[in-house]
Order: structure tokens, then C-alpha cells, then sequence
């Protein structure tokens, strides 16, 4: 009963928490694209719009969405999403829904927390791990928009969840888990590849380690059952991800008459020059249909952009094309709540010292660490630092690390430190709310300081219209000269602005007049930081030493000019 209590009010808190945040954002960058593609995908059975990522996640917040008979309009990729949520609909009410369709999500990633927490360390180390979970603000910004970012979060918790139960016992509901987590997190993001060395290390592992393996009544005890069992396991999980690939496709192998072109990357000569192992397995699978092909050929663009493309990144005070390897160490470091790095950082020093003292081997907790190791060594040798939110899936399993030191700070007595470390988490949650999205913690001064160091989806991702017309109410400004990066719609929330600067991102925005002088400036601090562009960047660079005279929700600057600066 104390479980389903605890459960409960998790629930209660988290929707609390997401909800009444996400209410007060505009649309993030790229939640109108992704919103209205999943609306497209069930409503046509089809991929209308081109897709960078696989389906699922876009059709399961647009699930609500279904209600809404709006006759398709032929426009392309850019002018849709504007037309459909801002001009034909209500677009706050449809995102509003979608949104908690995401914040489920994360409701359900949250019990699985919890589970294995409880499994490992007792209840109420399970139920710290569990709070700390419901006021962790990458989470609960993640969880409040239409993205990838919580739904592959979920997934590849839930796979490795399930395979450490599988080694522990094979039943029925652990493979059910395995199967169903790991083929919709390949129907998340591609990201869900890492899953596979994880899944044969630790097939390899329970083959190897020499004891019994029970599934059901049986236990496999020979070598050769045990990799019997093994194979099995691999076949079941395999059968699941095509299935539930297939599904998101609705069992279509090609693309429908009015969706993208069809694409054949894997005979691109460039491609098959740098990867001919890839391209030769690839056409094989289009040869057979063994996948739809917009999923191999959207899988294949990834690969391709990802090994060839560098994408524009500020990093503290840096702008250039390409990544730094120390980019996602230090957005980690500054982002993530100073109560959960110390928690975290009290784990590790209880596993090291267990493991060096060999009193203990940590089994389970080398599990956890793993797929956080994995994921962050992928991230690093990435050359793609747009956001924390690329390296999400390592949190949940942070905070399985919390409920250990939590058991072992109980244990020892150190009840006053646990309570300590979770009133800490309390503050710095209510320090930033409601703008979660724009989190950075006092190692860098908070997130007033947080544009010095990380812009993009860890600070501006467009998020604070409204704020900015509750702003101008509140102060009887009537117009405001705006510079806005995003893809909600300024016109909608009834903000009287003129845009007056282009720019040659993919909402192909053009200026509608010139700025009004003197008067008020509202800029985007991704604009005034711009790593895409230098001449951009050069022309804020006078106000970038200059302290603004309001600044909204941590993303948008506002400044009162009397003279151009230009």
C-alpha cells in the first residue's frame, strides 16, 4: 500500500510541477514542426512531412490531436506548423495537450526509477530517489515539450532496467519489457543504437559468469543453455523492435504518394565510399523490405550529417563549427542541481570504496554506471553541442546512484545529511521555477549567468513569449522592436512588435520594418550570442557588454535605446 501511496503522490507532484510551467511557455523551436508531423502521421497514415527522427514520439503527443478535422493544406514543411496551430487553431490549447502526453512519459519513467531503486537499496532510499527524480529540472523541462529528448530518456532506461532483470530471472514480463522498451526507443531516436553493445555486454556477462540462469522452473546451468537462453532472449528482442517499427510505419514499406521523395542514401557514392560495410548491409535490407524506408533512409541522413556535418556552437564565450570534447562534461557540471551532483559523487565514492576494499562487488551498480559511461563517451566524441538535453538518458540513471548513497547514508545514521541534500534539491527547484529549460546552478552564479557559458536548448530555445507580452502589460509598453529565435508565432500572443533584423534560419524570416527609435528592444540571447553567424553576432556585440534593462525568463534581453548602436 505504501508503494501505491508513494506512486500517487509522485504523480500528483510531477504533473503539478511540469503543468503549471509549461502552461506559461510559447512553443519551444521545435515543437511546432514536431507537433503537427505527428498530427500529419495519424491523421494521413503517412509521413507528410519529412522526418529527421523516427515517428513515434510526435504520434504519441499528437494523439489528442485527432480531434481537430482540419482540411490538409498543401504548403510545405516551414509554413505548415504556423498555419495549422496558429492560424487555423487554438495553438496554445493543442500544444498544451500534446505536452502532457509527454509528461506521462515521464510519470512512467519515474516509476521505473523507483522500481529499480526499491529492488535494489529498500523503500525509502527508492522513495528519495524517487523526489529527487520529481524536482530535477532537465527532467521536468524535458517532460513539458513536444521532443525526442523524454521519450529515448524513457525507453533506454527501461530496456536496461529490464535486462538486468533478465539477469537475475527471465519471466515473461521482463522480456515483454525488454522487447517493447528497446523497439520503441529505436522508434524514438537513433540514439537507441547504444543500446546494442549494452545488450550483448550484458548477454555476454550472465553466459559467461558461470551460474545458474532461472527462467521459471527451469535454470539453465550449462554453458550451452546459457547461451541457448541467451539466443533466445536476443530473438524475442529483435522480433519486438521490427514490430514496433513496422507499427509506427503502419506496416508501409515506402513512402506515401504525398510524402518525401524516396531516397536511396546507401548507393550515394560518398557514402558508400566512406562506409561500404553500412551501405552493403542496408541495401540488402531495402532489397528484402525488411524495414519501412523511411526509417533506413532517415537512419542513414543521421549517420551521413552527423560524420560529415558541423553544426554552429557557443561554449563558453566560444563560437565555432564543430564540438568540444569537454562541451557535455561542463554542461553537465553547471546544469545539473548541486544536490544531485553531490549525491551522485557520495555514490560513486561508496561503489569505489566497497569495490576497492573488495567487501562488496558492485554488480548492480557497475549496471548503472555502464550506460551512463557508454552514452557519455558517445556524446563526447560527437560533433554536436547543441544541448544537454543530447545526453538526457544518462539522468534517470543518476538517480538509481541517489538511492545508494541514500541507503548508505541511512545505514550509517546520517539521516540529517540525507534531509539536508533533499531540502538543497527543494531550493534550487524553487529558485528556478517556472523556466526549468534555462536551469544552471551556483558553480557558474546561477542561471543569470548561464548565457556566458551555453546557449541553444540549454538556455533559449523560444520559450518565453508570453512572459514577454505578460512583461509588456505589466509595464504599459505597447510595441517592442523584436529579434526572436523560435517558431511560435509573436502576432498570436497579441505582442505589437516589428522584426527587424533577417535571419537565415529554416523559419526563413524576413524583417517587417524598421526598428523604432527610440524604443524597446527584445532579442533573443541566442541572437545576441549567434554562433551561426558572425555578422550577426558582431552587430550585438555593443550590447552584449551592456546590462539589460529587463530580462525574460532568462532567454529574452530588453533593452531601451534612444540611438541605434549600429
Amino acid at each position: 500500500m505504501r508503494t501505491v501511496l508513494t506512486l500517487i503522490v509522485f504523480a500528483i507532484v510531477f504533473v503539478a510541477l511540469a503543468v503549471s510551467s509549461y502552461i506559461k511557455k510559447s512553443a519551444t523551436f521545435d515543437e511546432p514542426g514536431h507537433l503537427t508531423q505527428g498530427y500529419a502521421v495519424l491523421l494521413l497514415h503517412g509521413d507528410r512531412l519529412c522526418a529527421d527522427q523516427p515517428l513515434f514520439p510526435k504520434m504519441w503527443a499528437a494523439l489528442p490531436l485527432l480531434t481537430e478535422r482540419n482540411v490538409w493544406l498543401d504548403t510545405n514543411e516551414v509554413a505548415f506548423p504556423q498555419l495549422f496551430l496558429y492560424q487555423k487553431n487554438n495553438g496554445d490549447e493543442l500544444l498544451n495537450r500534446a505536452r502532457f502526453m509527454v509528461v506521462l512519459i515521464g510519470i512512467a519513467l519515474g516509476v521505473m526509477v523507483f522500481l529499480w531503486s526499491r529492488k535494489l537499496y529498500g523503500f525509502w532510499p527508492a522513495t528519495l530517489a524517487l523526489a529527487f527524480y520529481a524536482i530535477e529540472p532537465n527532467i521536468l523541462a524535458h517532460a513539458g515539450m513536444v521532443t525526442h529528448d523524454m521519450a529515448i530518456t524513457c525507453f533506454i532506461f527501461g530496456a536496461v532496467y529490464a535486462l538486468w532483470c533478465l539477469n537475475q530471472r527471465v519471466t515473461v514480463l521482463n522480456l515483454a519489457l525488454l522487447g517493447g522498451c528497446v523497439g520503441l526507443a529505436f522508434a524514438s531516436k537513433f540514439q537507441a543504437v547504444l543500446l546494442v553493445p549494452l545488450i550483448m555486454l550484458s548477454l555476454g556477462y550472465r553466459v559467461c559468469c558461470g551460474a545458474g540462469w532461472p527462467w521459471g522452473r527451469v535454470v539453465a546451468r550449462s554453458f550451452r543453455a546459457r547461451v541457448t537462453m541467451a539466443a533466445v532472449i536476443v530473438c524475442i528482442t529483435l522480433t519486438g523492435t521490427w514490430l514496433i517499427i513496422w507499427m509506427t510505419y503502419f506496416f508501409r514499406y515506402e513512402y506515401p504518394p504525398c510524402g518525401c521523395a524516396v531516397m536511396h542514401l546507401q548507393r550515394d557514392p560518398a557514402f558508400s565510399a566512406t562506409a561500404p560495410v553500412m551501405a552493403a548491409v542496408f541495401q540488402k535490407i531495402e532489397d528484402y523490405h525488411l524495414l519501412p524506408s523511411p526509417f533506413t533512409q532517415v537512419f542513414l541522413g543521421n549517420v551521413g550529417w552527423l560524420t560529415s556535418v558541423k553544426k554552429a556552437a557557443f561554449f563558453l564565450g566560444e563560437c565555432k563549427f564543430g564540438g568540444w570534447r569537454a562541451y557535455f562534461p561542463v554542461a553537465f557540471l553547471i546544469k545539473t542541481p548541486v544536490s544531485l551532483l553531490v549525491a551522485v559523487g557520495g555514490a560513486v565514492f561508496f561503489v569505489l570504496h566497497q569495490w576497492w576494499s573488495k567487501k562488496k562487488t558492485p554488480a548492480a551498480e557497475i549496471f548503472v554506471l555502464c550506460p551512463v559511461i557508454l552514452y557519455f563517451g558517445a556524446a563526447i566524441s560527437a560533433n554536436f553541442n547543441l544541448g544537454l538535453r543530447h545526453i538526457l538518458p544518462v539522468y534517470p540513471f543518476l538517480f538509481v546512484l541517489v538511492a545508494k548513497c541514500a541507503a548508505e547514508l541511512l545505514q550509517k545514521g546520517k539521516t540529517v545529511l540525507v534531509a539536508v541534500l533533499l531540502t538543497a534539491g527543494i531550493m534550487e527547484i524553487a529558485y528556478i521555477y517556472p523556466h526549468y529549460l534555462s536551469f544552471f546552478n551556483i558553480l557558474v552564479g546561477g542561471p543569470g549567468n548561464g548565457h556566458k557559458y551555453l546557449i541553444d536548448s540549454n538556455l533559449d530555445w523560444g520559450q518565453d513569449l508570453k512572459l514577454l507580452k505578460r512583461w509588456m502589460d505589466d509595464h504599459g509598453i505597447r510595441h517592442v522592436n523584436l529579434d526572436y529565435f523560435g517558431t511560435a508565432d509573436p502576432t498570436y500572443y497579441g505582442i505589437n512588435h516589428t522584426h527587424f533584423m533577417p535571419y537565415p534560419d529554416v523559419t526563413q524570416r524576413s524583417p517587417t520594418g524598421v526598428p523604432t527609435i527610440p524604443g524597446w528592444f527584445a532579442i533573443s540571447v541566442q541572437h545576441i550570442q549567434d554562433p551561426a553567424f558572425p555578422q550577426i553576432r558582431e552587430f550585438y556585440r555593443p550590447l552584449r557588454d551592456r546590462k539589460p534593462d529587463a530580462v525574460i525568463g532568462y532567454s529574452i534581453h530588453v533593452y531601451y535605446v534612444e540611438r541605434p548602436w549600429w
